[in-house]
């Protein structure tokens, strides 16, 4: 009898942990499936602690999240790009995919973001207080008005 090795239905193996500790594990039959449900999970809280296709052991590369410095790389350059240009009052708008938009404002005492009563002393600590407290959804435009 050879010792034969049956390729299972569902390929694509995750496996996650909770906060509280509870490993789950989840299959499906296509890569793109299993890479969407773990951002997914990854999003709720959950660590991914396994994402593999068993039928060739190769590991699955899960799209990288999306963070507070990724937005300021985004919105930096529409800044920088502001005062190069010398303007004296500096707005910029961002949009999001959820049809929000957020606005900064250069002020003498500092960045002023519609979200928040006070002032902020530079525009990066104002960016990632508003990813991580206020936005929803991603970017899709930012400009300047």
């Amino acid at each position: 009898m050879e010792n034969e090795f049956t390729k299972p239905e569902s390929p694509f193996l995750l496996l996650t942990e909770d906060a509280d500790g509870k490993v789950s594990y989840c299959w499906w039959d296509n890569e793109a499936g299993l890479q969407e449900d773990a951002v997914k999970r990854r999003k709720e809280g959950e660590q991914i602690i396994c994402a593999i296709e068993i039928s060739s052991s190769r590991d699955v590369e899960i799209p990288p999240e999306y963070g507070a410095a990724d937005f300021t790389k985004e919105v930096k350059p529409a800044y920088d790009d502001a005062k190069e240009r010398g303007f004296d009052s500096i707005i910029l708008a961002v949009d999001t995919d959820t049809e929000q938009t957020y606005y900064f404002y250069d002020m003498e005492d500092g960045i002023q973001c519609n979200e928040f009563d006070s002032c902020f002393d530079d525009l990066d600590s104002a960016v990632e207080a508003l990813f991580k407290e206020r936005m929803v959804g991603k970017p899709v435009d930012i400009r300047i008005e």
